[in-house]
């Protein structure tokens, strides 16, 4: 097997991304959104949901580490970002055009996690805890599904099967 040039991900860690890198990641154009329903499939401790909610967007987040409490979440969190941070930073696969660097990734990180964290404990009910490959929404009940990380890194944690139940369920 080829060594990985990037991460070799051993476990699932919390990382969030903000708004301004799901905009960038995949070409969101908020004016085409609006009136929208989307949902963020394992969305994690992304502040994409609190923020896009913030400026009046209908959305939805789901994800299994939605079952555990903020504060279990919250210890989490820094050291699962300490540990990225670090092990990244010498990663020749990585571009460091958007963030600069390690550190400035860390920066984006650790602001989107914070921000998920004050809007989970304020408004759970737009966080749906639940485990693909299967979620609980109804076919076609949003207008946009993102996923921005798990389906994409966790190669050789997740089979080829669920991948694919994932994204067909």
């Amino acid at each position: 097997m080829a060594q990985k040039r990037g991460l070799d991900l051993k476990r699932v860690v919390l990382l969030g991304r903000t708004l301004d890198e799901y905009r960038l990641f995949f070409g969101l154009n908020l004016d085409d959104l609006r009136g929208t329903a989307i949902l963020d499939v394992a969305a994690g401790v992304s502040s994409f949901t609190a923020e896009m909610r913030a400026l009046g967007f209908d959305m939805t987040a789901f994800d299994r580490i939605y079952s555990a409490s903020a504060d279990a979440i919250r210890a989490r969190c820094e050291p699962d970002l300490d540990e990225i941070t670090r092990d990244i930073a010498d990663k020749k696969a990585y571009k460091w055009d958007f963030y600069k660097s390690a550190a400035g990734m860390r920066e984006f990180r650790a602001r989107a996690y914070k921000r998920f964290l004050e809007d989970f404990t304020q408004h759970r009910e737009h966080y749906v805890e639940g485990e693909l490959p299967r979620t609980p929404f109804r076919d076609r009940q949003f207008d946009l599904t993102l996923a921005s990380y798990l389906l994409f890194v966790y190669e050789d944690q997740f089979s080829y099967e669920f991948h694919r139940d994932s994204l067909v369920n």
